[in-house]
């Protein structure tokens, strides 16, 4: 569990540190298309993790299970991610059709 808050934190600090950039802040739409990637990226890989375990022969239930809470975590950390952006700004305006998708 500790490990997981700790990727959570660096996951946190790597998307703050890209806004360090000039022009590339949560408010512009490439700052916004950069955040959302990193929490679409994030979606997925912990659903392919949670596919790939669920395939396995035989199976790993404590494998699944740790991943499955991973998702939940994931999951929850991203929807905090979303909501402070759409709190923020309302829906953002001139970012991508992948970025859309992610909200």
């Amino acid at each position: 569990m500790h490990m997981v808050k700790c990727r959570f934190s660096l996951t946190a600090v790597l998307i703050l540190a890209s806004f360090a950039v000039p022009g590339r802040t949560p408010e512009t739409p490439e700052g916004v298309d950069s955040l959302l990637r990193v929490v679409h990226d994030r979606d997925q890989a912990v659903r392919e993790e949670v596919i790939r375990l669920s395939r396995q022969v035989p199976p790993q239930a404590d494998s699944l299970l740790a991943a499955c809470a991973r998702m939940e975590e994931t999951d929850a950390a991203n929807q905090r991610i979303v909501a402070g952006l759409l709190d923020r700004n309302g829906w953002p305006e001139g970012i991508s059709d992948e970025s859309s998708e992610t909200i």
